[in-house]
């Protein structure tokens, strides 16, 4: 949810595009790319290296909307570790964000869930 939430509050206009790619699969496993694109304020690329790493809080009303996007990547990064999984991101400044992760799913042999 926190990558569909964050381009919705820092896209003024333009879209948030959402997908999901198979990026290969065998008879046991397939590997899907869970992608969120948006036209938003995007972010310059030496802030893009910290993004998803854990940091301290602040106060101010501005520094907390962005910090609290940061909050919720971090715990992405997280999650989709534990899970086999890596979690990306492509911005470029006043041209949106790019943000995707990759997961490794078990196949179930049996028909229905």
């Amino acid at each position: 949810m926190n990558l569909v939430s964050n381009p919705v509050k820092f896209t003024e206009s333009g879209e948030v595009a959402i997908s999901v790619g198979w990026l290969e699969q065998d008879d046991e496993r397939i590997v899907l790319d869970f992608s969120i694109k948006n036209t938003g304020i995007g972010m310059p690329l030496d802030k893009q290296e910290g993004i998803f790493e854990s940091f301290e809080y602040s106060a101010t009303e501005t520094v907390c909307k962005v910090s609290s996007s940061r909050l919720g990547l971090s715990i992405l990064k997280r999650l989709v570790g534990r899970q086999n999984g890596k979690v990306f991101v492509n911005s470029k400044p006043n041209h949106g964000s790019h943000f995707h992760f990759i997961l490794l799913f078990g196949k179930n042999s049996k028909p229905g869930f």
